[in-house]
Order: structure tokens, then C-alpha cells, then sequence
């Protein structure tokens, strides 16, 4: 818990982050409007179901709200004790895992992400009881802005990844994008925010996972024309010769 802190000071990133550095679910604390009264926001990380974890712990909770992967909470500070333990003995008798199939609310491509933003802004505000969905961005293509399709940020720690429809941000993947050979198509596993900076508008991903996969093979306008005109020209010429061959045979 962070007790000089506000909840506005604790944000996704925060318990993101400290979900992937501790391999395990995370719920950060900190001081609400009432000083009696702490709130929380949690990363799940593996097969736990971290809504269904407080399901099984709310005796000690004022309110929460969420899915498996991410959650918001408030409780009385003098139950937080008690909660951390029967969360603690709770989670002592689950698999931790990591799962082969990530939880998430949507899946999503490429020419998606517009329509899904709009559908995002038009039903936040996200925080307790309401967390961001979480979407799973299929063979998202990178693109170089400059001379590069990514770049490092925090001396290597983190990595953003490129593209002309949103940025993609992990703040704690930096060895591990290049570990995979720095690849210019990826799938992402993460919440989607708008981020602006300097009067510019840019859609963000916030990635909690995210892997390598193989670029799509693309077909420009001119290949689709001349294939067509191909395939006229071959069924052209089919169509003569088989109207040659009727009239040969009468």
C-alpha cells in the first residue's frame, strides 16, 4: 500500500507493472477522499480469476467490481490485514501457472481499433467497479515513424511499438521484445486509453503480453486488377475453344 498517495496516483500502469515484475496478481492501495477508506486497483496474472477472488474474499470489502483480468476495490483500512491473509489463503490453494489461453474481454484487429476507441470514450469513465476491458489486438503490422518501428524507453526497460492507428506501450518489456528479435508484427494482449501529449491525439495500447507472429501476405490494388484481367482472359479463352471444338465436331 502506498499511504501518502491518492488513488488519482495509482494508476493501471502501476499495478500492470508490478503484476509482470512479481509474476503474480497484484492489487495496489491507496488513500481515498476518506482517510479511513482505501481503494485499490488489481492486475491478474496467469489462471487467476481475479474477480473471482474477491468473490471469495468480499466480507472484508465495502464495494469491487471487474473480470477475470482486472478489478477495482475499496475497503475500511483496518481490514486491510485481514484481507491481504485470506487473500493469501485463498490464493495458497490455486495453480499459479501461467495460462496457455489469456483471459480477455474482446478480440479485436487492426481496422477495429477506431470504431472500439469511440465505443471506449463512450462508456468510461473506467476505475472502480468499472475496469477497462482488456482486448486481445490480433497481427497488429508496425510501421516506422522516422527510422524505426519501435523504440525503447527507460534505458531499455520498456518498449513502444509503432503503428499509423496506435501506439503500443510495455513499460517493463523492453528485453523481451528483443528477445523475440524485435518483430514489425505482433499480437497484444491489453486495456486501450487515449493519450495526449503536445496538442496530439494518439490511441495507446497498454500491453500485458505480447507475442511474435507472422506478417499476412498483403495484395496491392494493381496485383488484384491484373489478376482479374488474368483470370477474364482465361476464361475468354476457354469459352473460344470450346466453341471451336463444338463446331469442329458438327
Amino acid at each position: 500500500m502506498f499511504p501518502s498517495w491518492s488513488m488519482s496516483r495509482i494508476s493501471r500502469k502501476e499495478s500492470l507493472e508490478s503484476a509482470e515484475a512479481f509474476r503474480s496478481p497484484c492489487i495496489l492501495f491507496g488513500q481515498s477522499a476518506r482517510p479511513e477508506v482505501l481503494k485499490g486497483s488489481g492486475r491478474s496474472y496467469g489462471e487467476i480469476h481475479l474477480k473471482n477472488l474477491l468473490d471469495e474474499n468480499r466480507n472484508d470489502l465495502i464495494k469491487y467490481g471487474g473480470h477475470g483480468a482486472a478489478v477495482g476495490l475499496s475497503l475500511e483500512q483496518k481490514n486491510l490485514e485481514t484481507f491481504r491473509l485470506s487473500l493469501m489463503k485463498t490464493l495458497s490453494g490455486k495453480k499459479r501457472r501461467e495460462a496457455c489461453e489469456d483471459m480477455y474481454d474482446l478480440k479485436i484487429h487492426e481496422d477495429d481499433i477506431g470504431q472500439v476507441m469511440e465505443d471506449i470514450m463512450a462508456f468510461g469513465l473506467y476505475g472502480e467497479g468499472n475496469p477497462a476491458p482488456v482486448f486481445l489486438l490480433e497481427n497488429l503490422a508496425l510501421s516506422p515513424v522516422g527510422q524505426a518501428y519501435y523504440r525503447y524507453l527507460q534505458d531499455g526497460k520498456g518498449v513502444k511499438l509503432l503503428s499509423p492507428r496506435l501506439e503500443a506501450v510495455s513499460f517493463g518489456g523492453g528485453k523481451e521484445y528483443q528477445a523475440m528479435g524485435t518483430p514489425s508484427h505482433v499480437t497484444l494482449l491489453g486495456t486501450l486509453t487515449t493519450n495526449y501529449y503536445m496538442g496530439k491525439v494518439q490511441n495507446q495500447m497498454e500491453i500485458r503480453k505480447m507475442l511474435p507472429c507472422r506478417a499476412k501476405r498483403s495484395r496491392s490494388p494493381l496485383f488484384c486488377a491484373l489478376e482479374a484481367e488474368a483470370k477474364g482472359r482465361y476464361v475468354q479463352s476457354s469459352q473460344i475453344r470450346r466453341v471451336a471444338d463444338e463446331r469442329r465436331e458438327k
